[in-house]
């Protein structure tokens, strides 16, 4: 019997299986190449977890819960490259009036796209080593075992228009799209943290 497009919101704790009753999430590690992208990351998967039944989660890492989640906030190296400008404007359709006559016409971002990897990992009792060895490249190769349950790398990207004014409004370019990245970092962290939901509910 096909049940395509049907899915099963399963709201008890999927970890009790492995006797993990309680998890504590230190912030999140952040190696990309945007700053400032921790908080809302650790929060929404806060959010996630916080919704399962007879789990209980803390922020921070407590040493008497049952398993610490670890999220690992990765990037491509440049930020060119995470932050990617993914459409352009001719700058004297929008702005006619501050380029003049004699400024040759040039391209200006209209659209950029932000993308992110989140490496996730879940560690029964962990010692201060064995979280700090999740901080680092070689967590990629350990495997899972009675201790390390459960381990994933989430990639998430969204996209956002900017802001162009001129005139006497092209003072606040800068912070409104300051704040349109802000959003986006948002949306990259409800989507990790959405994925990570569906990934926990079909692995347990």
């Amino acid at each position: 019997m096909s049940c395509s497009g049907y899915r099963f919101k399963n709201r008890n704790n999927p970890l009790a299986q492995y006797g993990i009753r309680s998890v504590s999430i230190p912030t999140f590690y952040n190696h990309s190449s945007l700053p400032s992208v921790s908080t809302e990351f650790t929060k929404e998967f806060y959010k996630v977890l916080g919704e399962f039944k007879k789990l209980r989660v803390y922020t921070g890492h407590n040493e008497k819960t049952d398993a610490v989640l670890v999220g690992v906030i990765r990037s491509r190296d440049s930020l060119l490259e995470t932050k990617r400008v993914s459409q352009y404007r001719i700058a004297k359709g929008v702005a006619d009036d501050d380029i003049g006559d004699d400024r040759p016409n040039f391209k200006i971002p209209a659209a950029t796209s932000l993308n992110l990897q989140v490496r996730v990992y879940l560690i029964r009792n962990p010692s201060e080593e064995e979280l700090a060895l999740l901080n680092t490249e070689i967590a990629d190769s350990l495997q899972l075992s009675s201790k390390l349950i459960f381990k994933e790398n989430i990639s998430v990207g969204a996209g956002y228009t900017r802001e162009i004014f001129g005139g006497e409004s092209k003072s606040i370019n800068f912070t409104q799209n300051w704040g349109q990245n802000r959003r986006t970092v948002s949306r990259l962290a409800e989507r990790a943290a959405s994925s990570f939901r569906e990934i926990i509910l079909y692995a347990f």
